[in-house]
């Protein structure tokens, strides 16, 4: 019974290509698992099956302590060293435990062990079988077809070829011997998953190298490939001997190799070209078997632009932009193809725009010339305005200082008449009192209207000569109007001052003239009641009446002086304020002019020429 478990295994070995070792394995578990389940779980079992007879024993292993615990899967030290007295604690004794009979249940769990185990070391190896062919051609009959799946037996397994991986318009048959390329080998629960195809280029690459011994010896290298499965495909071959033609060989005598990679692939075209470092000579063979005029590449961008004769264009195009497409995936570049009309087209269109933007280069150019110029124009004009400005602003100062020179010199004037007026006014008085045998009352009233006339003409001198000094400040004014158009806004900010300043002065002056009118004709009035009074007094002498008389008259006199002095500053104050107004708007006219005019007034010094 032994012997003949060998020679199954054995054959086994054979007929399913698992290992003898693998095997022996697989019914050593099954044993232990067998025994555990007939004798306990719990006990540490090993099996030993001899590979020349066939026989197997069962050992229990026990570990050696001081105090045991439990009987099992322990031994006292003391009981190990009976069995070897070199046993130490920690050690591991076994005890043959072979049973003579498993039983029925312990023999189905081992059938099923062995089987499970036979199973997992079938799918293994045939996992590690095709998990190395991965990028390989393999051969195998279709099986069946099913759901536009062909499933095709490869001997010890099966695998799928889906409808993605088929070659469009290739008819498959049960019994039909394929080759197909293996993209990849996964693990499953079922079993490991083969995934092949007949589209892939690396299928075509394969084929190359079952058909000519050059590429699978390395004398010839497929540096490319480019594919459209079931239409046309792209080969680039190099070699790098010089003495090897790489085409030739792939081609073949009279294309026989060539031709049994097309009969494979049910008469799809193959386009076989010299590989080459040189972008533009490689991109030139990608695109036979068109031909080619000029190749400019852009390694940048890595495009190229090929110019190709009017009649090859859409033979470099191919049908539906197939050649141009498929050299465009072999080469790595991206490809525009252009006919020699078209080209020179686009030459000409791109040298008339180079003309017109030079053109307007130099347009722009002479725009800028002539915005420098005038740049440089307007810097000189500014440059004179600022000088203009200036003079202009010195002439304003000049003409503003003057013109209070003269305006405190007519005030000096003024109240020079003012001095005459008051001397006249002591001439009227004193006649007034001179006149002592007359009706002193009569005198009196004579004395006061002759104080009255003579502050009349006072005034009317005054206003003349105000008058006049208005006309002339106007005139000068209006002289220096357009060279003192920059002070306007000083003159604009000063002017309501002065005018308050001026205003006050003329109303405190009208008072004052009001005030010693009023005293004055009191005055008049009081000596007259004098009079009355000494003339009531026959007792007393001419000097005595003189005496009494003198500081009245000196009152009367001063004032009637102060009045006509008041009322005569007052009215050059209103006259100045009058002539001063007049200016500053005839300024501010000039000055709006000025800047209506695009002329920049300089701006004056803060302070310079205030009153």
């Amino acid at each position: 019974m032994n012997a003949e478990l060998l020679s199954a295994l054995k054959d086994l070995e054979r007929e399913r290509g698992i290992e003898f070792e693998v095997l022996v394995d697989a019914i050593e578990a099954a044993l232990i698992s067998a025994y555990k389940k007939n004798f306990g779980a719990a006990q540490n079992v090993r099996v030993y099956i001899d590979r020349d007879t066939g026989e197997f024993k069962v050992f229990t292993r026990k570990n050696v302590v001081e105090t045991v615990s439990d009987a099992k899967t322990e031994v006292g030290l003391e009981d190990a060293r009976k069995e070897n007295p070199l046993y130490d604690l920690e050690d591991v004794v076994e005890y043959e435990v072979t049973p003579r009979d498993f039983g029925r249940i312990a023999a189905q769990t081992a059938k099923q062990v062995v089987v499970q185990r036979l199973r997992e070391a079938e799918r293994d190896m045939i996992f590690e079988k095709y998990n190395s062919q991965k990028g390989d051609v393999v051969t195998g009959i279709i099986h069946r077809c099913e759901n536009r799946s062909v499933y095709i037996d490869m001997g010890n397994t099966e695998v799928c070829l889906s409808q993605n991986e088929q070659i469009p318009g290739e008819e498959y048959a049960p019994g039909m011997r394929v080759k197909a390329y293996i993209i990849d080998v996964k693990k499953t629960t079922k079993g490991p998953q083969i995934q092949v195809s007949r589209t892939h280029p690396g299928f075509l690459e394969r084929l190359f190298e079952l058909e000519v011994p050059e590429i699978l010896n390395g004398v010839i290298e497929v540096k490319s490939v480019a594919r459209e499965a079931g239409y046309r495909s792209k080969v680039a071959v190099w070699s790098e001997n010089a003495n090897v033609d790489a085409l030739g060989a792939c081609v073949g005598s009279k294309g026989m190799r060539v031709q049994a990679v097309v009969s494979e692939l049910r008469g799809e075209k193959i386009d076989v070209i010299k590989w080459s470092d040189e972008p533009a000579e490689f991109i030139a063979s990608a695109l036979s078997p068109a031909k080619v005029v000029s190749v400019d590449t852009f390694p940048g961008e890595k495009g190229a632009q090929v110019v190709v004769p009017d009649y090859q264009l859409s033979l470099a195009i191919g049908k539906e932009g197939q050649n141009a497409r498929l050299a465009a995936k072999l080469t790595g570049w991206k490809i525009d193809i252009k006919s020699e009309t078209q080209m020179s087209q686009i030459l000409s269109a791109r040298l008339e725009e180079e003309r017109r933007a030079a053109a307007e280069a130099a347009e722009a150019a002479a725009e800028a010339a002539e915005a420098a110029a005038e740049a440089a124009e307007a810097a000189e004009a500014a440059a004179e305005a600022a000088a203009a400005s200036a003079e202009a602003t010195e002439a304003a100062n000049a003409a503003e200082d003057e013109y209070l020179a003269e305006v405190e010199a007519e005030a000096d004037g003024y109240l020079a008449a003012a001095g005459e007026a008051d001397g006249d006014g002591d001439g009227y008085l004193a006649a007034a009192d001179g006149d002592e045998g007359g009706d002193r009352t009569a005198s009196v009233g004579s004395g006061a209207g002759q104080a009255t006339n003579a502050k009349t003409k006072a005034k009317a001198k005054a206003k003349g000569q105000a008058a006049g000094a208005e006309a002339e400040a106007r005139t000068e004014a209006d002289g220096s109007a357009g060279e003192a158009g920059e002070t306007a806004t000083v003159a604009k900010r000063r002017a309501p001052r002065r005018t308050a300043a001026k205003g006050q002065a003329a109303v405190a002056a009208e008072a004052v003239a009001a005030e010693a009118e009023s005293e004055a004709e009191s005055q008049a009035a009081g000596t007259a009641e004098v009079g009355e009074a000494d003339e009531a007094d026959p007792g007393d002498g001419p000097a005595t009446v003189a005496k009494r008389r003198a500081p009245r008259r000196t009152a009367a006199k001063g004032q009637a002086a102060a009045a006509a002095e008041a009322e005569a500053a007052g009215q050059a104050i209103a006259a100045n304020v009058d002539a001063e107004a007049q200016a500053t708007a005839s300024a501010e006219a000039s000055a709006q002019a000025a800047v209506a005019g695009g002329e920049k007034p300089a701006r004056r010094k803060r302070g310079a020429g205030a009153v």
